[in-house]
């Protein structure tokens, strides 16, 4: 109920809408055709095989121990992870922007109306997207040359890219749209380096190197670096730190 009157509020506030947009749509589409550029060279690299796959990827030093199928999972994931999430890096961008303008405004309500709007079109877009990639995830696997097993490890990976985007999407608009844009950003800098280096990369190790577990159970420990900056990031937005005129 609450989500459909927020839902119902945005759709109201005809002005926000079309700031959103005339802000969202350039940035995706750049990001959507940069992106296209990295799909299209995969799934050329992908028709010679997983360890043509494998070698653009190696850069990654924990999944490319792991096994030429294992760094073919990833990288084609990746690919898939930075087309659907075009849409996002679009809507946090225009929060940055249009909530800089407002706590510079000095419009302090405003801004913590409209950053409340952008999380909840993060979460509706990040759900419509889930759906779209997990109806499709069996069509994609199948532009790139790879053996059974290692597409099912592909499939099971865009499974968990699915079930962590909420946390991701949450991430994206509130450390780059909203902290950033009230000034917050020590607190932006400390969840990036620490989800990165404290909780990320450990984990990697720790399920691939160590444990030596599947890939796609080494890509679920890694993502746990979302849900711990989503953590500390909704508290650190609930705080209101950010909501103040810089100017």
């Amino acid at each position: 109920m609450i989500i459909t009157k927020n839902l119902k509020n945005i759709a109201e506030d005809k002005k926000f809408i079309r700031k959103a947009i005339v802000i969202t749509i350039p940035i995706a589409l750049q990001a959507l055709l940069n992106t296209s550029l990295n799909l299209v060279d995969t799934v050329m690299i992908g028709s010679l095989g997983e360890s043509s796959i494998a070698a653009v990827g190696l850069a990654n030093k924990v999944f490319g121990r792991m096994g030429d199928g294992a760094v073919a999972s990833i990288t084609i994931t990746q690919t898939v992870e930075q087309i659907i999430t075009v849409i996002f890096q679009g809507t946090s961008t225009a929060a940055a922007v249009i909530l800089g303008n407002e706590l510079g405004a000095n419009k302090l309500k405003d801004a913590e109306n409209h950053a409340k709007y952008f999380i909840i079109l993060q979460f509706a877009f990040a759900s419509i997207m889930g759906i779209i990639c997990f109806i499709s995830r069996i069509p994609l696997i199948r532009l790139f040359n790879v053996t059974g097993i290692v597409g099912t490890d592909i499939s099971k990976c865009l499974i968990i890219l699915i079930l962590y985007l909420p946390f991701k999407v949450f991430n994206w608009v509130n450390i780059v749209g909203i902290l950033r844009s009230g000034g917050d950003t020590k607190a932006a800098l400390m969840l990036d380096i620490t989800g990165g280096w404290c909780v990320g990369i450990p984990l990697a190790y720790l399920g691939g190197i160590f444990l030596g577990l599947p890939i796609y159970f080494v890509y679920a420990m890694v993502t746990l670096e979302e849900v711990y900056k989503f953590i500390l990031g909704f508290r650190r937005y609930k705080k209101k730190v950010w909501l103040k005129n810089l100017v």
